[in-house]
């Protein structure tokens, strides 16, 4: 059991973000997350969650505030100090075909971070060494070795969110982004996803932004939570505070919905 540590992985400051000059996505966002720890962040579509998101991966720039990961402000990081911050936050999105190349193998799409990380070779060795790495990552997530000589539109939606998972772990990230990864799979097929996130974290120690508009999921998996209602965080609580009597009224009126 990897038991989670008091030191801060990810610190989020003040952060505001402002599409067009006038429409304010995030306002005033404040959180951190500790080593181990899985932080989930509700919402309703478009309350801002995603955008968050994208500002950690920073692939939109925050207008103002300051986000720290692993003690460096992202937003100074540069050459190598920014390609390692990029290789330890990987992210795992909502549709798991985005982030396969249909015309790709499996394999292929699986190890692209683990190509770019490792610059590795396509010799003899080269390719033993990588297709060994694959099955591991395979393995990890409860796949056959054959999935890696198939092609996307092959597997079920399940599996490709499987293998996303793999690709996001593949380079041994500190802090995985998942941006609602089961709300696009079966409702018989969630729970498993959600099942092998838990492992993972509890085998590897990686640390979560879980991320979803269903509050049951959203309590399955965190120790803490979050609610985002129009880019703003109304309410933070432990996770066995879910039911306390100091919730926002949001947040109780998202109890009412999902019956909790």
């Amino acid at each position: 059991m990897v038991r989670r540590q008091d030191a801060n992985l990810l610190t989020v400051k003040h952060v505001t973000k402002t599409y067009h000059s006038d429409l304010r996505a995030l306002e005033d966002i404040c959180f951190s997350i500790k080593l181990g720890e899985c932080v989930g962040l509700i919402g309703e579509s478009g309350s801002g969650k995603s955008t968050l998101v994208r500002c950690l991966l920073q692939v939109e720039q925050i207008d103002c505030g300051e986000v720290l990961f692993q003690s460096h402000s992202l937003h100074n990081l540069k050459g190598k100090r920014l390609r390692t911050a990029r290789r330890n936050m990987q992210a795992v999105f909502q549709h798991p075909d985005a982030s396969l190349n249909p015309r790709m193998k499996v394999i292929d799409s699986l190890m692209e971070p683990y190509d770019i990380e490792e610059s590795i070779t396509f010799s003899r060795s080269g390719k033993m060494k990588r297709r060994k790495r694959a099955i591991e990552l395979l393995e990890m997530v409860n796949l056959p070795t054959k999935v890696l000589d198939s092609y996307p539109h092959e597997l079920s939606g399940g599996m490709k969110q499987r293998v996303n998972i793999a690709r996001a772990i593949s380079t041994n990230p500190a802090l995985l982004l998942l941006d609602e990864p089961t709300a696009s799979l079966d409702v018989s097929v969630q729970a498993s996803i959600l099942n092998l996130l838990k492992d993972l974290q509890e085998e590897c120690g990686f640390s979560y932004l879980f991320i979803s508009h269903d509050l049951s999921a959203v309590n399955f998996m965190s120790d803490s939570v979050m609610v985002m209602k129009e880019g703003e965080i109304v309410d933070a609580f432990e996770a066995s505070n879910l039911f306390g009597p100091d919730r926002d009224a949001y947040t109780k009126e998202l109890l009412e919905v999902y019956e909790m």
